[in-house]
C-alpha cells in the first residue's frame, strides 16, 4: 500500500532553485579552524548538497571547506571511495535557540526561535515542537509553524490522541542550551533519535531540513525503492517523489586515480559478461546500460548503486539497536523529500531528499508541509510493524487466488497475443491463477473502455463456457485489468507567451502530409552519401591512440567504417575551437590521414577516404583570461552572447570547468561570429561536420544570480521567466526550449 500516493508538487525544481537565492546575503562569518578540525569525516553534514561548491560558496554559508584527502577517501574494505562532503556544518553552527521549555498535559512543548538566517529564503523565524505522549510504545513529535497553517496530508486519517501517558518505553529530551532534541529507550538509555546540534536545521517556507544521529548502521524501509533489505548507510540517497516506472537501479562508477584514469576495458566486459544490461552507468568515461551490477571493486574503480524512486512514497524506516531491540520512526509528510544514508552520490541539483550516511545518521529535506514525526518502540521487529499499521490502517488480506502466479506485462498487441502468452506459460508447467492487461486493452488508451477490435471477444474470455483450456483450475481463472485514476479530457495546447499561430496541412496521405509540412518549414539538407555509413564515437576517449585503438578493434570485428568522432574529450580544458596539443598531439595529420586513407592498408578504410567530425558545443567557456580564448573575446566584442539585465553576458555552467555563456543566434552577428569561429578551427585541422549538440543550460552555479535575473530550472534545462509587461530582459521565451 502507498502510504502517500500520486502526490503532485507543482513547480518543484522550480521552487526548490528559487529558495537557494542571496546565498552570498548572510554576512556570516567563516567558520574557525577549531570549529572545522572538531568535525571527523564520519560526523560530516553536508552544507552544499548541489553542485558547483567552491570554498568562497561554502564559506559564505558559514561552513567548512576541507577536501578530504586521498587517503580519508578511500575505505579498503568496501572497495569504494566514500563521498565526504567537501563543504559541511561546523561544531556550533547557528540557526535556532530554543526557549519555552516546559511540561504539557500531553507531553512535553518549546519553542524555536531563529537567532541567525538560513542561506533559504522565507525562513519561517518561529517554530513549535510538541510532544506528544501518545500511548507507551507511541511518541507523535511536531514541529511547526504556530502563526500560518502549512499543508498537511489529510489521508491517511491518523488516530487523534489526547495524549499524556505517563507509563512510556521512551523518554523525550530537550535542552535549552541545544538545539533540537533526542528520543531515548528507558530500559537502555539507548539513544535512538538524536537532532540536537546535529547538522543544519533549517525550517523555511519551501525547504525545510533535519539531521538525526542513528542508534545503528542497521536500517530497513524508506520505500518505494529497489535496494538491498538492510538499507547501505555509506552515503545512499533515497528520493521520496511518486514517479511512474518500474524497479530499476543504475550504478554509478568512479576511477578512483582519477576520472581519465587508464582503464582496461577489454577486462572489464570479460568480468561483467554474465550481468543484464539496462540503465545507465558511467565508468572512467565509458557509457555503458547495466541493470544488475555487483561491482568492480578492483584498484581501479568505485562503483555504487542508485535506486531510483517507483510508484508510491513511504517516509517509514525501521532501525535495530545496538540492544537488539527494535524501533521505527514515520515521517508523515507528503511533500517531495529524500533521505540519505549518507555515502550519497553527490546531487546535481538541490533536491528533496532523505539521506544515509555512515555516522551513522540520517538527513530528511523536504519541500514544504511539516515535520510531523511519530516514533514506534517495538521492541521487536514484529512490535514495530503491528504498531505501525496500527497507525496508518492494516493492509487488505488478499483473496486466496490473488496468492498465486499472475501474468502480466505491456505490449500485448491484442487478446490472441495474451492468450498465447498464457498458452506459453503452461507449456512452461508453471500454474496461472490470474491474467492481466496493461493498458493495451484500452480504446485510445482511455479509462473504462476495452478495444472492441484488438481486444474483441474479451467480456467472453474467462467466462469458462467458451475459454476451456487444460490449465484453467477447477474454480476458474481471474482476470486484472489496468485502471489507472486518470481520466482523458479534452487535448489542449499551453504555452508561456506569443500567439496562437496555427498550420492545418491537409494531405489527405501521409506521405502529402511531411511533403507540406517541410514546403511549409524548409526541406532538411541532404545528408552527404558518407553521412550514411557506419560512425564510430563514444564519450571518453584517453586520448588519440586511444581514438585510433577503437577504430582497429572495430576493423578488427570486420564492421566497414566510414567515419570517426571525438566527444569533448579532443578539446583543450573542455574549450571549444581548440584541441588538446598533449594528449590530441597529430589530431591535423591524424584527420588527413583519414582523408588520405586510401593509401593505408587497413581494407576498411573506403575507397574514397575516411571522415572526421568533432563535438562543438554552443557553449563557450565565459572563465578564460582576456586575451587568452579568442571565442570568449570575439564574442564579446561582438556583443552576441546571452545577456542578464546589466548587460553582461550570462554566466550558467555545462562542461567547461568553471562557467558557460551562450551565443545568442537570434543576434543579427551570431553567424558571423559562428562562422569565423568554425573558420579558426578549420584552420587547425579540417574536419568534415560539427557535432552540434542541443543540450539544455544547467545552472551549477550563480544560481542566486540567475534567480535575480529572472530564470528558473525546469528540469535540467534553463528559461526565462518574464510576464509580458517585463522589459528588463530580452525576450527569449520564443526561442528557448528545454529538452
Amino acid at each position: 500500500m502507498a502510504l502517500f500516493r500520486d502526490v503532485v508538487v507543482l513547480g518543484l525544481v522550480a521552487l526548490l532553485v528559487e529558495s537557494v537565492a542571496g546565498l552570498s546575503k548572510l554576512g556570516v562569518d567563516p567558520p574557525t579552524t577549531a570549529q572545522c578540525t572538531a568535525v571527523t569525516n564520519i560526523l560530516r553534514f553536508d552544507c552544499y548538497p548541489e553542485d558547483g561548491a567552491t570554498e568562497e560558496l561554502c564559506n559564505n554559508r558559514g561552513c567548512c571547506w576541507l577536501p578530504p584527502t586521498t587517503a580519508e577517501r578511500k575505505n579498503p574494505s568496501l572497495g569504494v571511495i566514500l563521498d565526504i562532503p567537501y563543504c559541511y556544518y561546523p561544531t556550533g553552527y547557528g540557526s535556532y535557540e530554543l526557549s519555552d521549555l516546559s511540561d504539557t498535559s500531553a507531553g512535553k512543548s518549546a519553542t524555536l526561535k531563529r537567532n541567525v538566517a538560513s542561506y533559504i529564503p522565507n525562513d519561517i523565524n518561529t517554530i513549535q515542537i510538541d510532544a506528544k505522549f501518545e500511548s507507551q510504545t507511541r511518541l507523535h513529535v511536531r514541529l511547526y509553524d504556530p502563526a500560518n497553517q502549512r499543508w498537511e496530508p489529510p489521508l491517511p486519517q491518523l488516530p487523534q490522541v489526547a495524549g499524556g501517558e505517563t507509563n512510556t518505553d521512551y523518554e523525550f529530551v530537550m535542552e535549552e542550551s541545544k538545539i533540537g532534541f533526542q528520543v531515548v529507550r528507558k530500559s537502555t538509555k539507548e539513544v535512538l533519535f538524536n537532532t540536537q546540534d546535529v547538522g543544519g536545521f533549517i525550517f523555511a517556507d519551501q525547504f525545510i531540513q533535519m539531521s538525526a544521529l542513528l542508534p545503528s548502521n542497521y536500517t530497513y524501509g524508506l520505500g518505494e525503492h529497489r535496494a538491498s533489505f538492510p538499507l547501505n548507510m555509506h552515503w545512499q540517497r533515497f528520493t521520496m517523489w511518486n514517479r511512474d516506472q518500474g524497479p530499476s537501479e543504475y550504478v554509478s562508477c568512479r576511477c578512483i586515480t582519477a576520472m581519465n584514469a587508464p582503464f582496461d576495458w577489454d577486462t572489464f566486459l570479460n568480468v561483467t559478461a554474465i550481468f543484464y544490461f539496462h540503465e545507465h552507468l558511467q565508468i572512467c568515461g565509458y557509457h555503458i546500460s547495466i541493470n544488475l551490477l555487483t561491482c568492480l571493486l578492483g584498484n581501479n574503480l568505485c562503483c555504487l548503486f542508485v535506486q531510483t524512486n517507483l510508484y508510491g512514497t513511504h517516509p517509514f524506516y525501521l532501525s535495530m539497536e545496538t540492544s537488539n531491540n527494535a524501533h521505527g520512526v514515520l515521517l508523515f509528510n507528503s511533500n517531495g523529500m529524500a533521505e540519505i544514508l549518507e555515502c550519497e552520490i553527490k546531487p546535481l541539483n538541490l533536491f528533496p531528499d532523505v539521506l544515509l550516511q555512515p555516522t551513522p545518521a540520517i538527513t530528511y529535506r523536504t519541500v514544504g508541509g511539516i515535520l510531523d514525526m511519530y516514533f514506534l518502540m517495538g521492541p521487536t521487529p514484529a512490535d514495530v510493524v503491528k504498531q505501525y499499521t496500527e497507525l496508518i490502517g492494516r493492509p487488505f488480506i488478499p483473496p486466496y487466488w490473488g496468492l498465486g502466479f499472475h501474468l502480466c506485462r505491456y505490449g500485448y498487441a491484442d487478446l490472441a497475443d495474451t492468450k498465447a502468452a498464457m498458452t506459453r506459460t503452461q507449456d512452461a508447467g508453471i500454474p496461472l491463477d490470474t491474467q492481466w492487461n496493461d493498458l493495451d486493452y484500452m480504446e485510445n488508451q482511455n479509462d473504462f473502455t476495452y478495444d472492441t477490435d484488438k481486444f474483441a471477444g474479451l467480456p467472453d474470455f474467462f467466462t469458462g463456457d467458451s475459454y476451456q483450456v487444460c490449465y484453467i483450475p477447477q474454480n476458474g481463472m481471474h482476470y486484472i485489468p489496468l485502471i489507472d485514476p486518470g481520466v482523458s479530457g479534452s487535448e489542449a495546447y499551453r504555452t508561456v507567451g506569443g500567439i496562437l499561430d496555427m498550420y492545418f496541412l491537409m494531405g489527405p496521405t501521409p506521405a502529402d502530409v511531411v511533403k507540406q509540412y517541410t514546403e511549409l518549414i524548409g526541406r532538411p539538407f541532404i545528408p552527404p552519401y558518407w553521412g550514411l555509413g557506419f560512425h564510430l564515437c563514444r564519450y571518453g576517449y584517453a586520448d588519440l591512440a586511444d581514438t585510433k585503438a577503437a577504430m582497429t578493434r572495430t576493423q578488427d570485428a570486420g564492421i566497414p567504417l566510414d567515419t570517426q568522432w571525438n566527444d569533448l574529450d579532443y578539446m583543450e580544458n573542455q574549450n571549444d575551437f581548440t584541441y588538446d596539443t598533449d594528449k590530441f598531439a597529430g589530431l591535423p595529420d591524424f584527420v588527413d590521414e583519414l582523408h588520405q586513407a586510401r593509401n593505408l592498408s587497413r581494407h576498411y578504410f573506403s575507397q574514397n577516404g575516411m571522415h572526421y567530425i568533432p563535438l562543438i558545443d554552443p557553449g563557450v567557456s565565459g572563465s578564460e583570461a582576456s586575451g587568452t580564448y579568442p571565442p570568449y573575446d570575439r564574442g564579446v566584442e561582438l556583443g552576441v552572447f546571452i545577456k542578464d539585465s546589466s548587460g553582461t553576458p550570462f554566466l550558467g555552467k555545462v562542461w567547461n570547468p568553471v562557467s558557460t555563456v551562450w551565443p545568442d543566434f537570434t543576434h543579427p552577428d551570431s553567424i558571423t561570429y559562428w562562422k569565423e569561429m568554425l573558420q579558426s578551427m578549420y584552420d587547425l585541422f579540417e574536419f568534415d561536420g560539427a557535432w552540434i549538440v542541443k543540450y539544455t543550460r544547467q545552472i551549477n552555479q550563480d544560481r542566486e544570480k540567475c534567480i535575480q535575473e529572472g530564470w528558473f530550472i525546469i528540469s535540467k534545462g534553463m528559461m526565462p521567466r518574464l510576464s509580458s509587461t517585463d522589459t528588463a530582459l530580452p525576450e527569449h521565451l520564443r526561442f528557448y526550449n528545454s529538452d
